[in-house]
Order: C-alpha cells, then structure tokens, then sequence
C-alpha cells in the first residue's frame, strides 16, 4: 500500500470546526501498475484521459485531472436517509437528474452488499442465502423503526446480458470474495492479504489497531467458509446447470421492496464507466451528487464515492451494545468496498479523503 494512502486522523474538535474537504492521497496503485491486483478495466492513466478529453499531451491530461480535483467537492450534498440507498457507481442515471435534494447516501453495490456485512457480524449460518440475508437485515431495521429504503442499480447493458443486473459489485461478488482472502505474496516477501492495508487505512477512524487485527483475522476465517464449495453455493443459490442465480435474484428482491412502499429503489444508470476518483466520505449525513458532477463533465469523468459513516451508522443501530459486531459489519463492508475497486479498476483512480 502506498505511503500516502496513510493518513493522520484529524483531532474530532477540529473536524467538527471546519468545513469539510477532501485530501488526496495518489493513485490507488501508489503510481506502479499491478494487473494481478488490479485487475479492472476502469482507468484513469493520462492514456485514457488524453484519449477521453481530446488532448494533446500527458500534462494537458494532468491539468485535466487537477481541474476535476477543485470542481468534485463541490458536488457534495446533504443525504437523505429517507431515500434509497444508492452504489457507489460514478455513472448517470437513464432520463432526467434525479433531485439533488434528494439523494440517499452510497455504498458499494447499495443493500445487497451490506446484508452480507450484517451476516458476517451475526455469525455464518449455513440455512441463510443472500436473498433470505436481504430480507432479515431489511426487515430488521425497519422494526427498529429506522428510516431505510433499500436500494441498488441495474444498467442498460441487462438486455444483452440478462443474467447479469450491471451492478459491478453485485455481478462480480464471488469474484470480490475471493480478493478479500489473497495473499500478495510479492510484497516484502512474505505472504500478506492483499486487502490489508488499505482496508486499515479506512478503518483507522473506528477501530484500533488491536481491534482490527482481531475482527480482520475473523473475518478472514468467515470468508475461507463462505468462499468454500458447499457453503458457496448454496448461499449464493447455484442451480442444477451451474449457474449462481443470486444477481437478479437479490436485485428484484430491492424491487420487491420498493414497490410495496409505492417507491422506486432500482435506478438505472447508463453510459461507459468513466471514473477518475475513488472518494472515501468520512462526513456524516453528506452524500455525492454523482449525476450532476457527471453532467458537469459531459459524463468524461465521473467520481466513485464510499460514503463510509453509513455502515458506522447502520452496524451501531442493528448491533446496539456489542461493540465487536459492530466492528465486524463496519470492516466486513469496507474489505468489500476495497475488493470492488481492485476488480473494476486498473488503480490508476486518484484516491480522495473527504473529512
């Protein structure tokens, strides 16, 4: 992990003080390219930006990159948390802006990747299935009278792969599963999980050190069942012809959801993936209007965004007094969130701070 991604936590007095902004931290690949990490087709080399923007050389493509850099923060807004929760996919939604009044907050691949975090903080049980997973932890928060509305994404793409949602969190998760466990046996010559560092480097602002290794090691153990043959497929519904039914299975589920409140929970985003940044937002209660900074670039770039303080927030209210679920829901959802971004990208993505 690169040196930059680590960075001081600022005191809570001070954060509560000044007005938030984003610290960038270098490309995610720390500026050396790693196919056997990141693995993606997502990029931000000047490459792919002189070619993108029309332009003439590598420090046009950097000015490019800075002038995006000054406009991003810009686009944040206050989240709804009435509103469906929506990925951290950087692409437009099909048809008009949606309000940017109006936004729920973001987090990868919306609630089908989080109930997996809310299994992994309850315990493996080889009876539950990612849908039946969806339905408990939905269905728990809203007993718990919280204002939730699940969501997730599909694209335009589902007609020609219609076994797919265009979700890449969701259509690659065995894939992302599988990096959260690997070794980067390169580094320092010694075997290290791949996902290691920079899921400290997040989790820093919620746990020490000791309460990471700890609950990261447990995780570790949890995955190697799930990852497992027999626990694998039956937890992400394999059929008699070897195909995993889970995608569209979990995503009509969020339909389900919505329509029985009347409400639209599945957006539809179009468009190439055209993201330049991957923005970790500690704020709380502040969320990424995506589609205007999109519309802003004539969808040219385009920004990931994690907005971390939710799963804080969510594994506080379900897990309430057991500060090691908590702690286990918090870290499962950010591993995921850095397995995602080593299956879509190319690490070329500026990685941004936001506090």
């Amino acid at each position: 992990m690169h040196e930059r991604w680590r960075q001081p936590m600022p005191d809570s007095n001070e954060t509560q003080k000044r007005t938030p902004e984003v610290t960038w931290a270098g490309q995610l690949d720390g500026g050396v390219e790693n196919t056997g990490i990141w693995r993606g087709r997502i990029s931000a080399r000047l490459s792919a930006i002189k070619n993108r923007f029309n332009l003439a050389s590598d420090e046009t493509a950097r000015h490019k990159l800075d002038e995006l850099k000054d406009k991003v923060g810009k686009f944040y807004v206050v989240a709804n948390i009435n509103a469906a929760v929506r990925c951290i996919d950087g692409r437009g939604e099909e048809g008009p802006a949606p309000d940017g009044s109006n936004l729920g907050p973001q987090l990868p691949g919306g609630t089908p990747v989080t109930s997996i975090a809310y299994r992994f903080a309850k315990g493996l049980d080889p009876k539950a299935t990612i849908e039946s997973d969806f339905l408990e932890y939905t269905g728990l928060l809203n007993s718990l009278g919280l204002p939730y509305l699940a969501g997730g994404h599909e694209d335009e793409t589902n007609a020609d792969h219609p076994e797919n949602t265009g979700c890449g969190a969701i259509d690659k998760m065995l894939e992302i599963l599988k990096i959260m466990e690997e070794y980067d046996t390169e580094q320092d010559e010694q075997q290290k999980y791949r996902v290691h560092d920079y899921a400290k480097a997040i989790a820093a602002n919620y746990m020490d050190e000791a309460s990471f290794e700890r609950v990261f090691q447990d995780i570790q153990l949890k995955l190697q069942a799930l990852n497992g043959p027999h626990f694998n497929d039956h937890y992400f519904q394999k059929d008699q012809a070897g195909s995993h039914r889970f995608r569209k299975g979990v995503i009509n589920k969020v339909k389900d959801s919505g329509q029985r409140l009347g409400k639209k929970t599945v957006e539809k985003l179009t468009g190439e993936h055209n993201e330049v940044f991957l923005i970790v937002n500690f704020v709380e209660s502040e969320t990424f209007d995506r589609d205007g900074f999109s519309a802003e670039n004539d969808n040219l770039a385009q920004a990931f965004n994690y907005d971390v303080w939710l799963i804080e927030q969510r594994a506080k209210q379900v897990f309430r007094g057991d500060l090691e679920k908590q702690r286990t829901m918090i870290l499962t959802n950010i591993m995921y969130a850095v397995g995602t971004s080593m299956a879509l990208t190319d690490g070329s993505l500026e990685l941004g701070l936001r506090r």
